[in-house]
């Protein structure tokens, strides 16, 4: 019998973006992160914002803060199977007047756009469709 060793990273990993209820959180699962190479010495910081018209979040990573404003901590969220990454969204939730339950859920990779150019917003960003969110 001829044995085989396992890849490391080898296993199937979502692309996913989950958004918190109870903790006001946004999670990047480690399958998004993979995907798009992103860690917490690539990234940095995520900028969020709003579409009221298409009801879409737009999301930016950035690796140093421009100072800008608007600008959150990109935050390693590490569990015993996987590891993640996370940013709290209180402040998007107030500047737009958004009601967590209308954007709370998980987006799969059909719910997620990008990287995309975002007009008056990023060059290289992703976008979320609440509509193809799947509630939790």
């Amino acid at each position: 019998m001829t044995m085989k060793a396992i890849k490391k990273g080898g296993r199937f990993l979502p692309i996913k973006i989950r958004i918190d209820q109870e903790y006001k959180v946004i999670y990047f699962s480690a399958g998004f992160c993979r995907e798009y190479s992103f860690s917490d010495k690539t990234i940095k910081f995520v900028r969020l914002g709003y579409d009221t018209e298409t009801n879409k979040i737009g999301i930016e990573f950035c690796k140093d803060n421009d100072n800008s404003g608007g600008l959150y901590k990109f935050s390693i969220y590490g569990g015993c199977t996987s590891t993640s990454y996370s940013c709290h969204m209180q402040a998007l939730l107030t500047d737009f007047k958004l009601n967590i339950s209308d954007i709370a859920g998980s987006y799969f990779e059909n719910a997620i756009e990008g990287p995309v150019n975002i007009p008056q917003f990023c060059k290289n960003g992703f976008l979320l469709n609440v509509y193809k969110r799947v509630k939790v």
